[in-house]
């Protein structure tokens, strides 16, 4: 017992200093996709595999319990950290994810609250103790339903979770799986272990949990160190390029393969299932190469395989997070440059004249570095003499290297004499001028017969004009770069295998921002760009892609993608290109022409609308072509506005006989003068006219014609006309009875005219007898009437007086509006001054002008009357002995508001419009002389100028008059 119990805590303290192992070694990756939800669910176990061991040792039941509960936090927590490792990892995206990354943390967040609340614990333990199994402490517990609840959700976060791996897979390189499967098989051991216990409790005298733990941190790690789960996950996708014509191997840091290209496969001559993980010496040594790599992390050397002499270039591999992950080995086929450089090193040591007429310059120097020889081209290439170069100290040739490449040049002469260093290099050299030429220098170690090193054989040609050719195109690249970023569209070059497999060769840097993909994921996986469209789109867009390949035509297309309301339109344009061997290449460039689109839609929907506009108007709405002498567009027909049908009117005589049976005949007969007037018609100006036109039904009807240029041929002559047509014939209906109304009118104001002759002579001449007979009266026999005849023969006057005065009125009232008046701009103030001192009693009736009067415009005649009226009335009713009459002004918006309020009697409201009446008046006319015209007069003129009058007032608190008159 104690054997196993022992056993027991050992592999929980293994699994303890697993996990910090993990955890320590995965905080380099932190920055990688899912390295930070690694990390989270490596502490997770941490706590799990912590509690356990602390659990086993503890010596009361409190801690015990302590520990138990504690456990469940890594385990209530693990599935969902591990789903959103998952999730970060592969870069899954969906709606709504993060609400579910949110949703899923409730169920284990309910978990520790029924834990730590002793008031209910028991939905989570039904049964809970401790026994002692040798040296260890063991609990012995039941679970209730709290505990299925969290079961139940453990394993629906990890079903998700295992799907999202396993659709992964198919997806993903074929290094990469590996490691995933692993690190599903890692968690996999663990859930289901930990699952027993939802059935049968922790009954057993050992928890078999932290053993699945360990084993499962175990499987974990494999997946992590052995396949390398982050470390190259990223580098290796941007770094091997399968379309590279040299051949690309991709080591990890145990020099262990893992990716290679098509070249590499051909030059290694294996099965890629024998390639990876193993390693590149020994790969290398079955290729029939058995030196190994340099074991310098960068290196560049030549090796000979399969009669064929390689390149080799070492470089490090370099993470994005700065890490350092792996190495790249490349090897470039240079067999027929070598061939040529070998030949010429061989014809150069049995013909030297051949040396002194190179074009290239031709060095032998000592070990010392001292010049033995230097060919003619040299000399001129340098500036130097022979005398010179051959006399020149061994530290003088040194300076003849530029300062930056002295030390690359020293290093790769020693690399010579060592055997290890490259034969060729490019430097740069000094010449006799100061200044400086780029050589592509060749080298050679000349041996002596025991395989000494005696000197050193140096080929100088001179690469000035390649390096030229080199920064100009550098120049051009990045002047190419940079215009295709900031065009206004993604360019591509789009390959198709005889086979019919699609991939692309190219996207600009810019394409994220036009489909929203990064170009490097559209050249990995063709499939990140055509997933976004609609299967029956990619369809089509696949067979018009084979038509433009079979025929070799231009291929154009245009596609929708996203949601309704954000739908991005995009227009593709390509040229197709055939290889011999039956690849077919499109370079071409893809737009986004959303904006396009939506105004063409936009336009479409206002013509449509346009176009319901003009079918529900009544009138009609055409483009005539006044040179072939048609219609071009017309909402409806004139035949349907004349209420006839198609048939009656034969739509094949749209010649300049179809109006002939339509229209009046007078009328008809214009026509030629109507289209002579389109050849003076200046653009913008419009014609109109009336004309008279044979209704079905309702006879003769008008219609008003509008019309306009609406196009011109090239030599400025009108050719297209727009017009409308409106059926005005209740307009002209309604003219004619304006004109038989005004004709009544004027008859009406003729007769008013002679009325008021017959007032103004007939019914003064006996006013004017009576009157007279009065005069003569009191004149010769006042003296002898008594008192009652005397005032009989004054009432007599004064009712002539009245009656005088009502008929004064009376030609008055008729004569405003009936005649023209001068209108002039009138000072108010003025005239009411005039008015106060004409009629105003200053000693018993004070008038006071609260407000500036202002300028108006009118007759001054009216205006004094208005205000000699009111302000009459005021004086000849004041009840008061002391009097008052106040008069103010204000503007109201377009009116100036007058107002003349006095303290007199006052006016009962029922009186209000009566007073405004002609002849009404409210007091005995024996009492107050007043014909009871005044205010009508003031009335009948306000509105003569648009304004109004109105009055407030209460009985035996005065009176106030409004009116208003128009700003001047």
């Amino acid at each position: 017992m104690d054997v196993i119990a022992t056993a027991y805590i050992t592999v929980i303290f293994l699994g303890f200093a697993i996990v910090l192992m993990l955890g320590v070694y995965s905080l380099r990756f932190e920055k990688f996709p899912g390295g930070r939800y690694f990390l989270i669910y490596i502490a997770l176990g941490f706590v799990a595999i912590l509690s356990f061991g602390f659990l086993s040792i503890s010596h009361t039941p409190e801690q015990t319990f302590l520990w138990a509960r504690l456990r469940f936090i890594g385990f209530a927590y693990s599935p969902a950290a591990f789903l959103l490792f998952v999730w970060d990892y592969t870069g899954k995206q969906f709606p709504y994810q993060r609400l579910l990354a949110r949703v899923i943390f409730i169920v284990p967040t309910l978990t520790q609250i029924v834990l730590w609340s002793d008031a209910v614990t028991p939905l989570f333990f039904t049964e809970w103790s401790t026994r002692t199994y040798s040296f260890l402490t063991v609990e012995y517990s039941r679970f209730g339903l709290w505990f299925q609840v969290h079961s139940l959700h453990t394993w629906m976060v990890l079903i998700v979770a295992y799907y999202f791996v396993i659709a992964s897979l198919t997806s993903s390189k074929k290094s990469q799986r590996p490691g995933v499967l692993w690190m599903l098989a890692g968690n996999l051991v663990v859930t289901i272990v930990a699952s027993i216990p939802a059935t049968t409790g922790n009954v057993s005298p050992l928890n078999l949990t932290p053993i699945s733990i360990t084993l499962g941190l175990m499987v974990s790690g494999w997946g992590l160190f052995r396949h390398r789960l982050f470390d190259l996950l990223t580098a290796a996708y941007h770094t091997v390029f399968e379309s590279l014509q040299d051949a690309v191997i991709v080591l990890n840091s145990s020099r262990e393969i893992v990716q290679w290209n098509a070249a590499a496969q051909n030059l290694l001559a294996s099965s890629g299932a024998t390639l990876m993980y193993r390693s590149i010496d020994r790969v290398l040594a079955d290729a029939g190469l058995n030196q190994p790599l340099p074991t310098s992390v960068e290196a560049g050397y030549e090796v000979t395989v399969h009669d064929k002499i390689y390149d080799v270039r070492l470089s490090l591999l370099q993470m994005s997070n700065g890490y350092m992950g792996g190495q790249i080995l490349q090897f470039r086929d240079v067999t027929d440059y070598r061939s040529a450089e070998r030949a010429h090193r061989e014809s150069d040591k049995l013909y030297r004249l051949l040396a002194d007429n190179s074009s290239d310059m031709i060095a032998l120097n000592r070990l010392d570095g001292r010049f033995l020889y230097v060919s003619p081209s040299g000399l001129a290439l340098t500036g130097y003499t022979e005398a010179e170069l051959l006399s020149m100290p061994a530290e003088r040739v040194t300076d003849l290297i530029h300062p930056e490449d002295r030390a690359m040049s020293s290093g790769n002469f020693l690399n010579l004499l060592t055997g290890e260093g490259p034969v060729s290099w490019e430097s740069r050299y000094l010449r006799k001028d100061a200044t400086y030429y780029w050589a592509e220098v060749s080298a050679k170690i000349i041996v002596d017969a025991d395989g000494q090193p005696t000197h050193l054989m140096s080929v100088f040609h001179n690469i000035d004009a390649r390096k030229q050719v080199e920064a100009a195109l550098r120049d051009s690249n990045q002047r190419y770069d940079t215009l295709v970023t900031n065009l206004p569209a993604m360019v591509y070059q789009l390959h198709r295998s005889p086979q019919g497999e699609y991939r692309f060769n190219y996207v600009s840097p810019n394409a994220a921002r036009f489909v929203g993909v990064d170009a490097e994921a559209i050249i990995a996986d063709p499939q990140t760009l055509f997933g976004q469209m609609e299967p029956a789109a990619y369809a089509g867009l696949l067979a018009a892609q084979e038509v433009s390949a079979r025929d070799l035509t231009q291929f154009v297309w245009e596609w929708g993608f996203g949601s309704a309301g954000q739908v991005r339109w995009h227009h593709i344009e390509s040229m197709p290109t055939r290889w011999e061997d039956g690849t077919v290449i499109w370079n071409g460039v893809e737009l986004d022409i959303t904006a396009q689109k939506q105004a063409e839609f936009a336009l479409e929907r206002t013509r449509k609308m346009l176009e319901q506009i003009t079918h529900m108007l009544p009138d009609i709405i055409h483009v005539f072509d006044v040179v072939d002498v048609k219609f071009i567009y017309s909402n409806r027909t004139i035949h349907d506005l004349l209420g006839y049908d198609e048939a009656e009117v034969s739509p094949q005589r749209q010649g300049r006989s179809y109006y002939a049976p339509l229209m009046h005949p007078d009328d008809y007969a214009t026509l030629p003068e109507w289209r002579e007037r389109y050849a003076q018609l200046a653009d913008g100006a419009i014609i109109e006219s009336e004309a008279r036109w044979m209704h079905k039904e309702r006879g003769v009807i008008w219609l008003n014609t509008r019309e306009m240029v609406y196009e011109r041929t090239p030599d400025g002559q009108v050719r297209q006309i727009l017009g409308t047509m409106r059926d005005v014939t209740e307009r002209k209906q309604a003219e004619e009875q304006r004109q038989q109304l005004l004709a009544r009118l004027e008859a009406a104001n003729q007769e008013l005219k002679d009325f008021a002759y017959v007032i103004s002579h007939d019914l003064r001449a006996p006013l004017r007898g009576v009157s007279s007979i009065a005069h003569w009266l009191v004149t010769e026999y006042g003296e002898r009437f008594d008192g009652e005849s005397q005032e009989l023969l004054n009432l007599l006057a004064g009712r002539v007086r009245r009656m005088e005065q009502m008929i004064n009125g009376v030609l008055e009232y008729s004569r405003i509006g009936r005649e023209t008046s001068i209108t002039s701009r009138v000072d108010v103030h003025q005239i009411v001054t005039q008015v106060i001192q004409d009629i105003v009693p200053v000693e018993r009736i004070h008038v006071r002008v609260e407000t500036p009067l202002p300028t108006v415009r009118g007759d001054a005649t009216r205006i004094r009357q208005v205000f000699q009226n009111l302000i009459d009335n005021g004086v000849k009713f004041m009840d008061k002995p002391k009097g008052e009459i106040c008069i103010r002004c204000q503007r109201d918006a377009t009116m100036w508001r007058f107002d003349i309020q006095d303290n007199g009697p006052g006016i009962a409201p029922e009186h209000f419009e009566r007073v405004f009446q002609l002849f009404q008046t409210l007091n005995p006319k024996d009492k107050f002389e007043s014909t009871g015209v005044g205010l009508a007069l003031t009335k009948r003129i306000i509105e003569m100028y648009n304004g109004k009058i109105w009055l407030e007032s209460q009985e035996h608190h005065g009176t106030t008059f409004h009116f208003t008159l128009p700003i001047a």
